[in-house]
């Protein structure tokens, strides 16, 4: 293949609840674990988000992103993109924090930002007590 391409990968997503997926990794463990197959499949930026390990619920622990970001560069040189497109109510200086890691890279969703996934809560699914609520949050996010 002559044609260069760059693949990124996002290992969690920032709204998909573990009651769609059984697969979505949800500890710092599981996330380093698929982050170093996906490089190794041919990914060449990780785009990394993490969760209350308890629940799965998407959150912005730093302590969490310190240990994610600190195992995945003992094992990858990918490009490591700590997400900064946050989640449902948090704030521009909750969004910004992880760039106190210095990431190669950054997101920034500028402007209108429509992203009702609402209807998922719905669907006919095993929900943990947190996911149906945060779907429904969707509705004017």
């Amino acid at each position: 293949m002559d044609d260069k391409v760059i693949i990124t990968c996002a290992l969690t997503g920032g709204m998909t609840v573990p009651a769609q997926s059984p697969a979505i990794p949800v500890t710092v463990d599981q996330i380093v674990r698929e982050g170093v197959r996906a490089a190794e499949a041919g990914a060449s930026i990780l785009h990394l988000h993490v969760r209350e390990e308890a629940t799965g619920k998407p959150v912005a622990d730093l302590e969490l992103f310190d240990r994610l970001l600190t195992e995945l560069k003992k094992e990858t040189d990918a490009v490591l993109q700590p997400t900064t497109g946050g989640g449902r109510g948090m704030t521009i200086e909750e969004r910004g924090s992880v760039l106190k890691f210095r990431p190669e890279m950054g997101t920034f969703n500028a402007g209108s930002f429509n992203f009702g996934i609402f209807p998922v809560a719905a669907r006919d699914l095993p929900f943990a007590d947190w996911e149906r609520d945060y779907l429904e949050g969707t509705r004017d996010y």
